[in-house]
């Protein structure tokens, strides 16, 4: 999920009073073009002689007497540099006195009759393990089951695609759709070896697994003949997911992260020193995307990624990418069929520009690695993407990915 973390999205959203677009109206775009032309070899140092920051911004000062301080040092055995950092600082963090929660930490104050200071952190703390908690219940009990019986509905579905859409081009977009799906049911599964549909994309599923287990970043051909750099270093399992009492939570895990991260491409993005796709590459996916929402239309599978999708956005967010739903609507704008009308000229350009009017087609939180040039003023721009089951806008994510 786009996310550091669901439960600070609340304070975040509440401290947001400006509103984005805000600037400084003394703000000369060409005096900040030439300062970084004129500053291409500056490094970490020589920033800090231009513009110092200060380790604090004030201190908190330690009055003549402080009360139980002589007990707090006696009883915490606070060493003689632990003592001169809390009289230069009025704070002193100690990594020997950590405790591995804050409940244990508690206990400790308590126990030795100490003053103690409820920080905000706690709160949240708190705040944020009942939501964890009531998260990966969920996800054991509701979406991976769902998930599981979503993605074997559209899988028996595939041999049906080729009936279908008899002509040649289509034949590669099917093929595409097997592979992803097939990623999908073995990262589910826990299972290192896919069984995609149609025997020749046996290999591609399974070097594609093998990615995964490598997490890291790479340069691949996914469902284009452009290679497109991935970042599967995501799909290292974190968080609850490493819960070894159920290690269902980290195949689900790995299967929403290809769910949510293998972007299904509209347009081109922005970026610096990439390959781009070429419009080849873009037709294909869009096919690719209008394959994949008619396979989720048979029988009940749209039923159940609908469930996943109702109470993820509920406990997390909406979704930053086009949708299911979004394809719903602009198929009916646009009055379109069969995917395979999308081979016509004319009518993939009557999609684009009915996407191109809409506000989610637009991602505010890029999800994959594009490179930009630390000395231009040109920002990469994500594209707008299709994803089955994509990550979730979160305004801590938003807000770290504008300042970065």
């Amino acid at each position: 999920m786009k996310c550091i973390s669901a439960t600070f999205a609340f304070v975040f959203g509440l401290l947001l009073v400006f509103p984005a677009s805000a600037q400084d109206p003394s703000f000369d775009l060409n005096a900040y073009r030439s300062y970084l032309e004129s500053h291409t070899d500056l490094n970490a140092d020589g920033l800090m002689v231009e513009h110092r920051a200060p380790l604090f911004r004030a201190r908190a000062g330690i009055p003549g007497s402080i009360a139980y301080l002589d007990s707090t040092v006696i009883k915490l055995g606070l060493t003689v540099d632990e003592q001169e950092l809390l009289r230069a600082n009025g704070f002193m963090v100690s990594e020997r006195l950590s405790e591995p929660s804050f409940i244990k930490a508690f206990a400790k104050v308590w126990h030795e009759d100490l003053p103690l200071f409820i920080s905000t952190d706690a709160i949240l703390h708190a705040l944020h393990r009942s939501y964890d908690n009531i998260l990966k219940s969920t996800e054991l009990d509701i979406l991976l089951p769902a998930l599981s019986r979503a993605l074997d509905l559209m899988r028996g579905g595939i041999r049906g695609l080729m009936s279908k859409y008899p002509q040649q081009e289509m034949a590669v977009p099917v093929r595409d759709v097997d592979v992803f799906l097939a990623v999908a049911r073995a990262l589910l599964a826990g299972e290192w070896e896919g069984d995609p549909v149609f025997g020749e994309n046996r290999t591609q599923v399974n070097e594609l697994l093998a990615l995964v287990q490598a997490e890291k970043p790479v340069q691949v051909k996914l469902m284009m003949g452009t290679p497109r750099l991935l970042d599967f270093s995501q799909f290292t399992v974190r968080g609850h997911y490493t819960d070894k009492r159920y290690p269902k939570l980290a195949s689900y895990f790995r299967a929403m992260m290809w769910l949510g991260r293998t972007e299904i491409l509209f347009t081109k993005p922005v970026a610096q020193d990439q390959p781009i796709p070429n419009e080849e590459d873009l037709q294909r996916q869009t096919i690719d995307a209008f394959l994949l929402r008619e396979l989720a239309g048979r029988d009940s599978a749209r039923s159940y990624l609908d469930i996943i999708d109702d109470v993820i956005t509920n406990l997390v967010g909406d979704s930053d990418n086009v949708t299911l739903r979004h394809l719903d609507l602009l198929a009916s704008e646009i009055g379109l069929q069969r995917a395979d009308e999308l081979l016509a000229g004319e009518r993939l350009r009557a999609f684009r520009q009915a996407l191109a009017e809409k506000s989610f087609a637009v991602q505010r939180i890029n999800s994959q690695i594009l490179v930009s040039n630390p000395v231009s003023p040109v920002q990469v721009r994500p594209p707008s993407v299709f994803m089955l089951m994509g990550q979730r806008f979160i305004i801590d994510s938003y807000i770290m990915g504008n300042v970065v």
